[in-house]
């Protein structure tokens, strides 16, 4: 990637971050007033790949990582492998090419995989279901 790739994906989060934070603090205040169900939840009584995706956002915010991920563990996952895909596009602007995240294509078809069985199993497996 160019330097000035690498310098527009690394001050993207950190211009975005404070707008996020923000956004969070006006949604929380305001879906708690009229919680939106699911309609995947509430018409075929299954848990789709969104569902505890708030609550586990919520949970981050608050601090509270273990309650994020039994709501939505991929999507942690997910804001952790962003996380780690930033630090070494930062790493690469400083001129150090530290590669942190796999590159094989084995690697994201078993994250795939996992993934999508995550998403299974949890409408059968109770406690690894999103909290009421």
């Amino acid at each position: 990637m160019n330097k000035k790739k690498n310098l527009i994906i690394f001050l993207t989060p950190i211009v975005l971050f404070p707008l996020l934070l923000y956004f969070i603090d006006f949604y929380k205040s305001e879906i708690d007033r009229f919680p939106f169900p699911c309609p995947f939840r509430l018409h075929l009584g299954i848990y789709c790949a969104g569902c505890g995706a708030t609550r586990s956002i919520y949970a981050l915010t608050e601090g509270h990582f273990a309650e994020a991920l039994h709501n939505n563990a991929p999507l942690v996952l997910l804001i952790i492998f962003l996380f780690l895909v930033w630090i070494q596009n930062f790493l690469e602007l400083l001129g150090r090419n530290i590669k942190i995240i796999p590159r094989s294509k084995q690697f994201y078809i078993v994250a795939s995989g996992t993934v999508i069985l995550y998403y299974i199993l949890r409408n059968f497996i109770p406690t690894i279901a999103p909290l009421s």
